[in-house]
């Protein structure tokens, strides 16, 4: 689940290989509006927090996404986000 736009979220959550991950429409739009010009960015400003850039596979993207919540079963239990 990405719960918010953030340049390190959009680039890090490839380590966790995620099966689906979520979104919502609004974060999805940053991360095409946004996503390449920050990785450009945090880059050139913080090359020392990316030991190997070219194994980054890029910008995550979301597998599902939703317009304003969703509902989430866990197990007989439901998260809402």
């Amino acid at each position: 689940m990405l719960t918010h736009y953030h340049a390190v979220r959009v680039l890090g959550a490839s380590a966790f290989k995620a099966e689906e991950i979520l979104t919502s429409r609004a974060t999805n739009d940053l991360i095409a509006e946004r996503g390449m010009e920050d990785w450009a960015s945090e880059f050139g400003r913080m090359p020392r927090l990316f030991k190997d850039p070219d194994s980054i596979p890029g910008l995550t993207w979301p597998t599902k996404t939703f317009e304003q919540e969703h509902r989430i079963d866990l197990g007989g239990n439901r998260g809402h986000v």
